[in-house]
Order: structure tokens, then sequence, then C-alpha cells
């Protein structure tokens, strides 16, 4: 309800001596009362990532965390958001730390608000101003949503007394697909808010699909195949062959693909390991748009060559 939201936002004025003042705020200055110091940001974007979803107008904030004002309650935000992006590889928030917080900021995206975490991603309270807010990146790796579906993005901290953060809003309704909702007590249950928006900014990708076969014979020979419409970004790799007779193969393999792999190519590679006796080999390959896709097989070698089973 707006009416929790408000006595949260206004017992953490009280308590920090903030005011709040509204207007979008893309490369200009935030600046709310005592947490005085400066800070500009200029959005950023990363190779083959946009802008997805994002909601950039303050005037207010919502604390995170445990205040003296608010003994035995950890207060948890959450905004839901409608990705049309199919793969999540950031967010930002504008958020700000109080003077006495030391343990991180947790972000973690749900398709429902008390279902486990797809995926979370952590900031050091050192990394984040004190007292000013600031847009702060939260990176996520291998997350696929659905475009058209609901997610919210849950904002928490450690249960610790004096450990808390504020993260500004709006309270004008100004995201249409999406809403705020609160919780005093963990996450265990929640207030819904309509009319309130925090400030946030998704960035993703269109996502692909890598296909991954592996051959014995003469080594163990790879081939990697975008089988989507669009290319694949990034595909990294990761090859571990071990055995033989008193373990002396240890073979790793890895790096990353600098050159887009489009639709319909391959990436194709062999390892010629040498040896005799039993072998276990793992690869795992994935992209900053495709999910990551895992291969293990048991095999055997005769001097340099192998049989996969």
């Amino acid at each position: 309800m707006k009416k929790i939201f408000l006595i949260v936002v206004v017992l953490c004025i009280i308590l920090c001596g903030l005011q709040a003042s509204a207007y979008e705020d893309i490369v200009t200055t935030t600046e709310f009362g005592d947490w005085g110091q400066k800070s500009t940001y200029q959005t950023v974007s990363y190779g083959g990532e946009v802008l997805d979803q994002y909601q950039i107008y303050n005037g207010t904030f919502g604390p995170i965390g445990v205040f003296p004002m608010l003994p035995n309650k950890n207060v948890t935000i959450t905004q839901s958001f409608v990705p049309q992006k199919e793969m999540l590889t950031r967010i930002e928030l504008q958020i700000g730390k109080n003077s006495t917080t030391t343990y991180p900021f947790m972000l973690a995206i749900r398709d429902e608000l008390t279902a486990e975490s797809l995926g979370v991603s952590i900031v050091a309270a050192e990394d984040i101003l004190t007292e000013n807010f600031r847009w702060i990146s939260f990176s996520f790796t291998n997350l696929k949503l659905t475009t058209g579906q609901t997610y919210w993005m849950v904002a928490y901290t450690a249960n610790v007394s004096d450990n808390f953060y504020g993260w500004t809003a709006n309270d004008t309704n100004p995201y249409p697909n999406g809403s705020v909702a609160i919780s005093m007590n963990d996450g265990q249950t929640w207030q819904n808010e309509t009319t309130v928006d925090m400030t946030f900014k998704t960035y993703g990708m269109d996502a692909t699909e890598l296909e991954l076969e592996l051959f014995g014979g003469i080594g163990v020979e790879y081939s990697i195949k975008n089988v989507g419409l669009v290319d694949a970004l990034g595909v990294q790799i990761y090859l571990k062959i071990t055995g033989g007779i008193l373990n002396l193969i240890n073979i790793t393999e890895d790096g990353v693909f600098i050159s887009p792999l489009a639709p319909n190519a391959s990436i194709d590679g062999a390892v010629i390991p040498l040896g005799l006796g039993p072998m276990a080999v793992t690869m795992i390959v994935r992209a900053a748009n495709a999910m990551e896709v895992t291969k293990n097989f048991d095999a055997v070698i005769l001097f340099f060559f192998v049989i996969l089973k």
C-alpha cells in the first residue's frame, strides 16, 4: 500500500535528514539534502547489449535494510518489469548507502515474489557511495527470460542493525509495466504499492542457442554450432580432459572467441592427449546471449586414439 511506502520513506527522511526534489536524472547531478556529495553518470552500453526497460525519474526514495527507528524490521523492496529482450545482462539502480552500512547490496531476479531466485548479483558496500545516490550496475550471467512476462528485481541486504541503503523512486507511477512491493520481514510477506516505481535500467540482448557435439578418434574433437537466428556474441569454451594411467593426463583448454558466431556457423577444434587407460572429458560452452551447454563423457585412450562412451 502507498501508506506503508510513505511511512517508511518519512522515517528514513527524518533519520537521514534527506530532502527529495523530482527531476529526470540521466547525466545530471543527484543531491538529496545532507547526502550532498555530487556525482554524475553517463549511460554506457557494452558490446551487443541494449537498454531495454527503464524508469529514470526520482523525487523520493525507499530504504533497504535495518533502521534504528524500525528495530527488528529488515526492509526489502522489489520492482516488477516486463522484458523485451531475452538475455538479461545487467541492471542499474540509483542507490546510496548510510555511513554505518558494511554489508553488500544484493539484487535478485524472480518470476514470482516467493519463488527461488533465477539469478543474484552482489555489489560490495565499499563500491556504493556514502550518503549520496548514484547509478550502480549489477551484472547477470546466463540469465534467459521470457519476453512479455513479468519479473521482479528484489533488492535486499543483511539483517544487521544500522545496515541500510536508499533506492530512489518516483510516486507518480512513471513506469506503466510494473509496480513496487515492500516486505518488512525479509521477504516472507509483501505489500503491493501500485503508484510508486523505483529507478532502474535493464539491459539485454536477443538470445540465440548453441549446439555442442564431441567426437572421439584421433584426440577429442568438438563442434560448436549457432542454431539460433542471431549472432552468438562472445562464445566461451572450457574443455577439461583428465585420467590415463597414474592420472598423467590433465589438460585444460579455455578461451573466448571475440568474433561473433553467425547463425548456422560453427567453431570446430580438437585436443590430442597422449596416454593409456580411462579418461573423463567435460566441455562447457556459452555466449553472452546464449545459455550454457555442458557435455560430460567417460572415455578410453590408447596412445592418442580416443573412444567416447
